[in-house]
C-alpha cells in the first residue's frame, strides 16, 4: 500500500493507481490526482494547450499517408483485439499508436499503426515500439 502525497489516500502500489518513474519507483501522486493536475494545467492554461494540439496536428498532416476506418478494423482483427504491447483485451475499444511516433519520421499508413490501450498509448508516449518495450520492462511490466 502507498499513500498519495497530494489526496492523502492509502492505495494498493500497483500500476492501477501509481505511474512508475523512470528509477522503477512508483510516483508519489496517485493517477488520480495526477490527471486532476493535467485538467487544472489545463483550464489554466488554454492557449498553451490548444498551441501544443495544433503542432500535432500539424505535424499529423505533414507525415502522410492514411489509414482507412477499414484497415482500422483489419489491424484490430490481425492483433485478435490487443493491446499490442501488453496483450490485455481491448473489447473493441483502446486508442490507435503510431508506431513509430509523428514527432520522430512517423507516418500515418497502416503498416505504422496499432491498436493500444490506454494506459500503454500514455505511457508510450513518442518511444518507438523498441524503446517502449524496453521501457516496460525495465519497470517490471514484462519480463
Amino acid at each position: 500500500m502507498k499513500r498519495c502525497k497530494k489526496c492523502g489516500e492509502l492505495k494498493p502500489e500497483n500500476a492501477d493507481y501509481f505511474n512508475k518513474l523512470s528509477s522503477g519507483n512508483y510516483r508519489g501522486t496517485c493517477k488520480k490526482c495526477m490527471a486532476e493536475n493535467t485538467k487544472k494545467h489545463y483550464n489554466q492554461n488554454p492557449q498553451k494547450v490548444m498551441d501544443r494540439v495544433s503542432k500535432y496536428k500539424e505535424q499529423k498532416e505533414l507525415a502522410g499517408g492514411y489509414t482507412s476506418d477499414f484497415e482500422k478494423a483489419k489491424i484490430r482483427k490481425d492483433q485478435e483485439d490487443l493491446c499490442a504491447y501488453c496483450g490485455i483485451d481491448l473489447n473493441g475499444e483502446g486508442e490507435l499508436d503510431h508506431r513509430i511516433p509523428v514527432s520522430r519520421g512517423g507516418n500515418n499508413s497502416p503498416g505504422n499503426m496499432a491498436w493500444t490501450c490506454l494506459t500503454c498509448n500514455r505511457d508510450k508516449h513518442n518511444k518507438t515500439v523498441d524503446e517502449f518495450m524496453l521501457w516496460r520492462k525495465t519497470r517490471g511490466f514484462v519480463s
